[in-house]
């Protein structure tokens, strides 16, 4: 009996042993959870931005600083078949501005249902809504992803990036639609911290930097 019990603590020490030695096993990895699409486009009626924009010779270097600002802002909320939307209006770059946006979760979405940002890790090459297009533009595909740490008039913040490859109207006699890369960063608790168009055919880029805004 001493002998039997003997024998037993010596195995189960042994199996103590062993499994003491033993590799955990590596932990899952899992995608980080995605926050609201709301905390970066901030949608909230009453809310609004300013701007202030320059343009940039790439071949020179020169920067000229526009002297017309922009200003975006929320209008009061809209139902589209019974469904809440929000609506933005203003001007970029001088042009007129309006997005009718649905937001759900981590998306945004037009009155189509087309994508319109994300805060998913990443989302790329889909087709940008008619409704959204930039002023001139015929079609533009589209994609979401991190952004870099950008710094502007208004404060230095994380962003997410969203690019668009613009195919422009061509003009009478052009078969081949000039391309313009337009890219817009939204920071989280603040909105559109800036939008940026680049001009490969004219070695030109555009910036609008936020420089204030008020937010509810």
């Amino acid at each position: 009996m001493i002998f039997n019990r003997a024998a037993l603590m010596l195995l189960l020490m042994a199996f103590w042993a062993c499994s003491k030695d033993a590799p955990l096993p590596e932990p899952e990895a899992g995608w980080p959870p995605s926050v609201p699409a709301n905390q970066y486009l901030q949608l909230s009626p009453g809310n609004a931005w300013v701007y202030q924009s320059r343009n940039l010779n790439l071949q020179s270097g020169d920067t000229l600083l526009l002297s017309k600002l922009d200003s975006i802002y929320v209008a009061p909320d809209t139902f589209i078949d019974r469904a809440l939307y929000h609506v933005q209006k203003g001007t970029r770059l001088g042009a007129a501005f309006e997005s009718i946006l649905r937001v759900s979760g981590p998306e945004a979405v037009d009155t189509s249902g087309q994508l319109y940002f994300s805060t998913q890790l990443s989302k790329s090459n889909f087709s940008v809504p008619q409704s959204l297009l930039p002023e001139n533009a015929q079609s533009a595909t589209g994609s979401i992803d991190q952004g870099p740490v950008l710094t502007t008039p208004y404060g230095t913040y994380a962003t997410r990036a969203y690019a668009m490859e613009v195919s422009l109207n061509t003009p009478d006699g052009q078969s081949t639609p000039d391309i313009r890369y337009d890219t817009l960063f939204f920071a989280q608790d603040v909105g559109l911290l800036r939008y940026v168009q680049h001009h490969p055919e004219h070695h030109l880029r555009v910036e609008m930097d936020l420089i204030r805004a008020y937010l509810q």
